[in-house]
């Protein structure tokens, strides 16, 4: 059982290890965009409110902080979709100056209204066609009111090549889910995520693993697998990174080992049992020996003659050696009597002559 115990800690350590791991670089990498948020929403040309009503209506102040962060994020198309100030009703400006409204936008709201940052992880945009992700943080002038944000839009599944950086196993991968909405940021089998009810239950159960510390145990009700999983927070988001595994990876050996073992001891434990059968058989044997001689003695029907034979080299042995002397004595007074009756008969005869 130490064992045992020893060997499921190692493995609970190693499943965790991996697990933070992958949430320290998903932390590190949205972090490192905030960073970036956080500087620019303190910009003076963010920040500026100098604008005649004039400009305001035309949305001069959203064009000008737009287009000046076109140089910032264009070098890399790969990596973003857009990084522009948006103001509180929605307002937002394309870099060819074309003013857009996008109302009650969550990205927006929530920054506006709470003066935290906001994280919405990937989504499909049927707008670009493609995956995308927000980050944003509130803007505030220099009465310290907020009036807008600053958002960073990226391109892809950043969370999910995270995620896919790190390999627990040939082709397994850490889940990423957002505790605070249930849902599963990183990408599922698609024999799961085109099957609803699959998916649900799916999501379901790595949430239930998400509520319980250390290394937790259960069956995949899909393919009715043991499995293995530990779970760890990603700090200062809503996210949970989830490591499961087959049970069999890790364990088969040790339940192997723990087989074997149990077999061992089973064919000591006959082996011991048969030679200690074996020796008392023959520990006992002299004292049988002895036993029978003695109730012998006790007829009155004794082979006085007989001697108990000694193959042993323990205390039994001078037992046997008293009592084969006993017999030696006896004999002789036996003789001794037989002897004085036929003197006896002799003398009576004599007399009787």
């Amino acid at each position: 059982n130490t064992a045992s115990n020893l060997y499921t800690a190692q493995v609970e350590d190693t499943l965790l290890e991996i697990t933070k791991s992958a949430g320290k670089q998903v932390k590190a990498k949205l972090d490192e965009e905030f960073a970036k948020l956080h500087d620019f929403a303190k910009l003076p040309i963010i920040t500026n409110t100098d604008y005649t009503e004039e400009e305001k209506a035309a949305h001069k102040d959203i064009v000008d902080k737009c287009q000046f962060f076109y140089p910032v994020y264009s070098p890399f198309p790969e990596k973003y979709e857009n990084i522009a100030f948006y103001s509180k009703d929605g307002h937002l400006a394309l870099p060819n100056g074309t003013v857009l409204q996008l109302p009650n936008k969550p990205y927006i709201v929530g920054p506006c209204t709470t003066g935290n940052d906001y994280v919405e992880y990937p989504r499909f945009s049927s707008v670009n066609n493609q995956v995308l992700m927000f980050l944003s943080t509130v803007v505030k002038d220099a009465k310290n009111k907020a009036i807008g944000c600053m958002v960073t839009v990226l391109r892809g599944n950043v969370i999910n090549d995270i995620a896919r950086s790190v390999e627990i196993l040939p082709d397994i991968y850490p889940v990423i889910v957002n505790k605070k909405t249930g849902e599963i940021i990183t990408a599922v089998d698609e024999n799961i995520a085109n099957d609803e009810e699959k998916l649900k239950s799916y999501t379901k159960t790595i949430l239930d693993l998400t509520t319980k510390e250390g290394l937790q145990f259960y069956t995949d009700e899909e393919t009715n697998t043991k499995m293995i999983s530990v779970s760890h927070h990603v700090d200062g988001y809503d996210w949970e990174v989830v490591c499961t595994v087959p049970y069999d990876a890790f364990f088969a050996s040790l339940d192997l080992l723990k087989l074997n073992l149990i077999m061992f001891c089973i064919i000591a434990g006959i082996i011991i049992i048969a030679v200690s059968i074996i020796l008392i058989t023959r520990t006992l044997k002299p004292l049988n020996t002895l036993r029978e001689s003695i109730s012998e003695i006790s007829t009155g029907n004794a082979d006085l003659t007989h001697r108990i034979s000694i193959n042993t080299n323990d205390e039994i042995v001078d037992v046997v050696k008293e009592f084969n002397l006993f017999t030696d004595k006896l004999q002789s007074i036996i003789k001794d009597i037989k002897n004085s009756k036929d003197a006896w008969m002799l003398i009576g005869d004599n007399l009787g002559s």
